[in-house]
């Protein structure tokens, strides 16, 4: 049996200064290890930390200022190729998929790992069925709650629409921006007090996507829409949550589901694809929906990506009309909807807020000191 040092130091090699989910998640989840009393000793993935962008978080940009000092556990968080990057006495690479398989190139990687960490039980099924041998562990990913909350002052939405669903991902074809478009359009389209904010950032320039979305369901929805493209402070974003009175996102697949689950934080109602990730995290210990979570039917299918990282891979369809059904319920019903994601904002505070998610990863770090070192 090794010592356990109190402070249980490590590196966390990562990234916090970027508006993506992998850096969303980390920034919470490095606040929750600080909160906890964990040494944390950071490494910027992409350049020396004095370059790397400065994250929304005061203290975690003081915090990744501390140098490695040589801590035998090292934590990468982050896309499995960049695994190669650990140094430590004991590796071990943190991660996700938002398919049903990794490809051979992130076999390798977490197989030279000591262990391999994952937020759900899912991502796991899909490490083993594709070949990782290293041991592998679930721990949960987290938001901040004190960022997200039903607390936060909502912005003003200068728009005439009464009724708003909000969606907030990439400009990518996994998150189904089409058939949000197409379902809302043949639901709501000749109901003009509703409105569908649409949060996205795009590498494209933003008068293509405004051709796309008139390419799916013409301009018959031009006076519907708001979209809203770019990176945001937290707050921004927060109050552009709350602002809105439900959440709705068709994923084909999630590696864990940071916006839903900030969304659900502040208080709305969340539809969204009962998919890897958000299927299992928006789900209680029972497997019920959380409070105010109303799923989208899916199935599996093969992919329409073509990515190295999804070759031979499946994700979930949702169906396009218990997406219409779905966003008419919350809507017709809203009332009921908002109630119950009151009580689910309570619950992602105590279950997938940072502080749950420092304790997490605490318990993990001193079974590593106990059991391997």
């Amino acid at each position: 049996m090794g010592e356990v040092p109190e402070r249980l130091p490590f590196t966390l090699h990562t990234h916090t200064g970027s508006p993506t989910g992998y850096a969303e998640t980390a920034t919470a989840l490095f606040r929750g290890l600080i909160e906890e009393g964990v040494e944390v000793h950071y490494i910027c993935i992409a350049d020396d930390v004095i370059y790397e962008t400065p994250s929304y978080d005061l203290l975690v940009n003081k915090l990744r200022e501390v140098e490695p000092e040589g801590e035998p556990v090292q934590v990468v968080y982050s896309i499995a190729p960049v695994f190669h990057a650990n140094s430590g006495e004991y590796k071990v690479g943190f991660s996700m998929i938002e398919v049903d398989r990794i490809c051979p190139r992130w076999v390798r990687a977490c197989n030279r790992m000591d262990e391999i960490w994952v937020p759900t039980h899912q991502n796991k099924v899909a490490f083993v069925a594709s070949g990782v041998q290293s041991l592998i562990r679930v721990v949960p990913l987290c938001i901040n709650t004190e960022q997200f909350s039903p607390r936060f002052l909502p912005a003003v939405y200068h728009g005439e629409h009464k009724f708003r669903f909000i969606c907030s991902a990439w400009w990518q074809k996994r998150k189904r921006w089409d058939l949000l478009m197409i379902a809302f359009a043949e639901e709501f389209g000749n109901e003009k007090e509703v409105g569908l904010i649409c949060k996205t950032m795009s590498e494209e320039d933003i008068s293509s996507l405004g051709t796309q979305i008139h390419g799916w369901v013409g301009t018959r929805l031009d006076d519907q829409i708001a979209l809203v493209e770019g990176a945001y402070p937290w707050w921004e974003y927060a109050m552009m949550l709350r602002s809105a009175h439900a959440f709705v996102l068709p994923t084909a697949g999630e590696g864990w589901g940071c916006p839903p689950v900030q969304a659900l934080a502040c208080g709305l109602p969340v539809i969204v694809t009962d998919a890897q990730g958000t299927g299992e995290v928006l789900r209680d210990a029972r497997g019920a929906p959380l409070p105010g979570v109303r799923f989208i039917k899916a199935e599996l299918a093969p992919t329409e990506v073509e990515h190295e990282y999804y070759a031979g891979s499946n994700w979930w369809v949702p169906d396009k009309d218990d997406l219409r059904a779905a966003m008419r319920e919350v809507y017709e019903d809203w009332q009921t909807w908002k109630a119950a994601a009151m009580i689910g904002a309570d619950i992602v505070r105590e279950t997938l807020g940072h502080r749950a998610a420092g304790r997490a990863f605490k318990g993990e770090l001193e079974r590593i000191y106990r059991e391997v070192l």
